[in-house]
């Protein structure tokens, strides 16, 4: 119900839904955790030096939705972070600008359908959430935090007509910002700030993708990614920038022929262009991390075909700033998929998902990356 990235969509006629995740790596590296393994998925994740915070949503033995969950990876030991009352809600993002400092969005949902965009600060250990602008239904789908005291979150409205929303933190309160005149329905689905006067936000209008950009007082639409004409639904799932003059988004288009395809694009500052990604049957990027223009960690899922018997399994690429490869000896068994990535240096990101273990039942999923392999990080308890 609550999970946010595109890897949980079907991938072709199959209609495997990706979050039932996968068997073991063969290079499993315990990092710590506790004995008895949370059942649930880890959506999102982001990384200081040291220390990650990940969030996502937990499950009973029975595979129920039972509430939100975050965890804290600190000196190599994963442990849960307390969270305020969760009934109905989903983060679907989060953003930790410094050590032990971090903010979530994501949705309240109500049996009205007035679904509400709500907001969680971690601070010293403890999630407390933050009062969102009550301005109609709305999804937060992605936040982004240059320092505690200034962050900026997107999304959309929920009910018609469809129109992107962009708030911004001030460490206090949260407030609207002016978005620019867009044609509904519109969606911002990520977004990655640089400072307080450069951020981009990539998202769809109809069925033309849009990117804004922002220079600390006004967001403009900036010139939009190319299509082509065999794509028929684009879907951005992340972004990452390095500088006013650098990004690469992922995410998947959805294709005439019925299937879903892995998709990438870079920003030079001026346009936007392509870039090329490896052909698999069918795929889609989720999750995206950069720490240069030329050292960027992708990850997502694919399916070597897209008959019932091949279910998806993870896929991890590198981006060089010319072409994007898939990472050698990342094969992590069939019924995986990572969804989120965060580097806080070029040899040193997590990765996280989902795994579906032999007994039944959802376990996030966790991977680390040191610049050369990656190996299996610790059951979370």
């Amino acid at each position: 119900m609550f999970r946010r990235r595109l890897a949980r969509v079907m991938l072709g006629t199959a209609a495997v839904v990706v979050v039932l995740l996968s068997i073991a790596s063969s290079r499993a590296a315990s990092a710590g955790g506790t004995a008895s393994p949370i059942h649930g998925v880890m959506d999102d994740v982001s990384c200081q030096p040291g220390q990650c915070v990940g969030i996502g949503f937990q499950e009973n033995s029975k595979l129920l939705y039972t509430g939100i969950q975050s965890w804290t990876l600190s000196h190599g030991v994963w442990s849960v972070a307390t969270q305020p009352s969760t009934a109905s809600k989903g983060l679907m993002s989060v953003s930790c600008p410094q050590h032990g400092m971090c903010v979530g969005v994501g949705y309240t949902i109500y049996e009205t359908s007035n679904d509400r965009g709500f907001a969680e600060r971690l601070d010293a250990g403890v999630w407390q959430e933050t009062l969102v602008p009550a301005s109609g239904s709305t999804f937060l789908r992605s936040v982004s935090c240059v320092s505690p005291t200034w962050c900026v979150a997107v999304g959309s409205t929920s009910q018609p007509p469809i129109s992107a929303v962009l708030l911004q933190w001030n460490g206090t309160t949260w407030s609207h910002l002016t978005t620019p005149l867009v044609m509904p329905p519109s969606v911002l689905d990520a977004v990655s700030c640089l400072s307080l006067s450069d951020c981009m936000a990539v998202g769809f209008s109809k069925s033309t993708l849009l990117a804004e950009e922002w220079n600390g007082s006004k967001w403009t639409v900036v010139t939009p990614y190319p299509q082509n004409l065999g794509q028929t639904y684009y879907a951005p799932s992340a972004l990452s920038c390095t500088s006013s003059t650098s990004c690469l988004a992922v995410g998947g288009v959805y294709t005439t022929t019925g299937r879903f395809q892995g998709v990438a694009w870079t920003w030079d500052g001026n346009s936007w262009t392509y870039a090329p990604t490896p052909p698999f049957v069918q795929d889609v990027l989720t999750g995206v991390s950069c720490t240069s223009p030329t050292a960027c960690l992708v990850v997502g899922s694919h399916s070597p075909s897209d008959a019932p018997k091949f279910p998806p399994s993870a896929l991890v690429e590198q981006w060089n700033g010319a072409t994007m490869s898939p990472v050698a000896g990342a094969a992590l068994g069939q019924q995986s998929a990572l969804d989120a990535v965060s580097c806080s240096q070029a040899n040193w990101c997590v990765a996280v998902g989902s795994i579906t273990i032999r007994v039944g039942g959802v376990r996030p999923l966790i991977e680390r990356w040191n610049g050369s392999t990656l190996n299996r990080m610790g059951a979370l308890g």
